[in-house]
């Protein structure tokens, strides 16, 4: 058996919406004025360097929030990683980018069966 089939990921997340806004909550200025728009997932996937990887569930979503003065603010494509239902670690930016690019994909060195 291979690492990527070895590897633990976790339960899929259930209800990810609702997990992501309480996760963002304090992060925006307005939460209920947000709008997420769901991009990808969920779907396995891994963060960091081999071999420590961490595995679990990824979910790329396009997050903006109505600004104080009616201007949108935007995330970008923002990345979450959920290990058994729960948000441990959010990227946007170029990192949410980059890990939103390559969700679904297993790590370079590693081979499915």
């Amino acid at each position: 058996m291979g690492e990527w089939e070895a590897a633990i990921f976790g339960e899929a997340p259930g209800n990810y919406d609702a997990a992501i806004r309480a996760y963002m909550e304090g992060l925006l200025q307005d939460p209920l004025s947000a709008t997420l728009t769901v991009q990808g997932g969920p779907t396995k996937t891994w963060i960091g360097t081999a071999p420590a990887f961490q595995y679990g569930w990824g979910v790329c979503v396009e997050v903006k929030e109505r600004g104080v003065y009616t201007t949108d603010i935007s995330f970008g494509r923002t990345f979450f990683l959920f290990v058994n239902g729960r948000v441990v670690q959010m990227q946007e930016g170029s990192a949410g980018e980059r890990l939103c690019a390559r969700l679904g994909r297993m790590p370079e060195g590693i081979t499915a069966p």
